[in-house]
């Protein structure tokens, strides 16, 4: 495929691109931000990217409908502290590190997730594959993963609370074809293998099973998530008041009336605990003659978005 015809493909997706990828922002982040697109007229990627000013963010993924392309973002690094200091609460570092990158990768696979979903809906399902974050201290180091020369070159001026530039490349992979059996090669191999299946059951007697495929994704898995799939998931609060080990014979003595002494004093606040990890402490309070808790201090927002795992 040759690079006008990426970019004419560039330009016709990126209106609908730009809604999904607006509303899930704001989604994640709660900030508003504008996209605009430059698709540019050269294609020399390596002198592109050699003129840049490093250290850098580098996203890079694969896009399988059709054809298939692999793309590569570069960002500011400034831009990638931001997104995760607004999505843990918090005021951006100065430096970023390997936490950032899991939080922007986790980020970008709700992003991506969204535009899948979204193309899926309309009729013209796309993969997502290979994503995969880096960041580059020198140019030396980024030149040295870019394979190929020619390729489509866009930029992105993005406003969210600053003005940012995304530079975005695109390389055509490879056109994806089905392939295509003649029947005879067809009903040869479909007579083989029910030959060698009957040989196998004669010297073994194995009922066959099935088992539903529950793949777990991993941390760079191609399939990005939905985070709105998880919204209405329930997750139990508990309060708790103290705790204290005691022995088993102490336990069989226990009866109306006995009182067991906890590890708190009074005053102390109460523990929150959502799915069995500590996110907060509170006092307790009476709402409409029911006991509640109102939180008084939440723990550290890296270690409340470690614990939501």
């Amino acid at each position: 495929m040759k690079i006008d015809q990426i970019n004419k493909m560039l330009v016709k997706n990126f209106k609908d691109i730009n809604e999904i990828v607006k509303q899930a922002f704001s989604q994640l982040f709660g900030r508003e931000i504008s996209i605009a697109q430059k698709v540019s007229d050269d294609t020399n990627a390596i002198i592109a990217i050699s003129e840049g000013n490093y250290p850098k963010l580098h996203i890079s993924f694969k896009t399988i409908t059709k054809n298939v392309f692999k793309h590569l973002l570069i960002i500011d690094p400034q831009l990638g502290l931001n997104m995760f200091a607004w999505m843990i609460g918090d005021e951006p570092e100065e430096t970023i590190g390997d936490e950032h990158i899991e939080g922007i990768q986790e980020a970008a696979n709700q992003i991506f997730g969204q535009i899948k979903t979204a193309f899926d809906a309309d009729g013209s399902p796309i993969k997502i594959e290979d994503l995969n974050i880096q960041i580059f201290q020198t140019v030396e180091d980024a030149m040295a993963t870019i394979e190929e020369e020619e390729s489509s070159i866009s930029k992105y001026n993005v406003s969210v609370e600053g003005d940012f530039t995304i530079s975005h490349y695109v390389w055509f992979l490879e056109t994806v074809e089905e392939k295509t059996i003649s029947e005879p090669v067809l009903e040869k191999e479909i007579l083989s293998g029910i030959e060698d299946e009957m040989e196998e059951k004669q010297k073994i007697n194995v009922a066959p099973t099935h088992f539903q495929d529950f793949g777990k994704p991993s941390a760079n898995s191609s399939e990005p998530r939905n985070i709105e799939m998880l919204l209405d998931v329930n997750l139990e609060a508990v309060v708790e008041l103290g705790r204290k080990s005691i022995p088993i014979k102490d336990v069989l003595q226990l009866g109306r009336g006995s009182i067991i002494e906890l590890n708190k004093t009074a005053g102390e606040p109460l523990d929150i605990y959502v799915n069995n990890k500590k996110l907060a402490e509170g006092e307790v309070v009476v709402v409409d003659e029911r006991f509640g808790i109102r939180i008084t201090h939440l723990i550290d927002p890296k270690q409340r978005l470690q614990n939501l795992r």
